[in-house]
């Protein structure tokens, strides 16, 4: 159950049709960084969302191997790439 843990360590809380997280997603793609999507149109998303961010915005991007969890975009392809570019290639 470990190793499964460590596969999904990134989460990234998004919503449909919100013209920030492409940015995010095109990021995550380009490095084949691993993450798990999570719509907070489904109600038990938007309740983990609230809980690690405290906002009703996205994209969120929560780092359970850390604690860290960060809103904007921008500040997120920013720990990406100081973070988790280049792990997975």
């Amino acid at each position: 159950m470990e190793l499964l843990k460590r596969n999904n360590m990134l989460f990234l809380y998004t919503k449909s049709n919100c013209p920030f997280t492409p940015v995010v997603l095109y990021k995550l793609a380009e490095d084949a960084i691993p993450y798990t999507e999570k719509n907070i149109e489904d109600p038990q998303f938007e309740s983990e969302l609230l809980e690690h961010g405290g906002d009703r915005k996205v994209p969120f991007l929560y780092d359970d191997e850390t604690g860290l969890g960060m809103y904007e975009s921008t500040a997120i392809v920013a720990y990406l790439n100081e973070y988790h570019s280049g792990k997975n290639k």
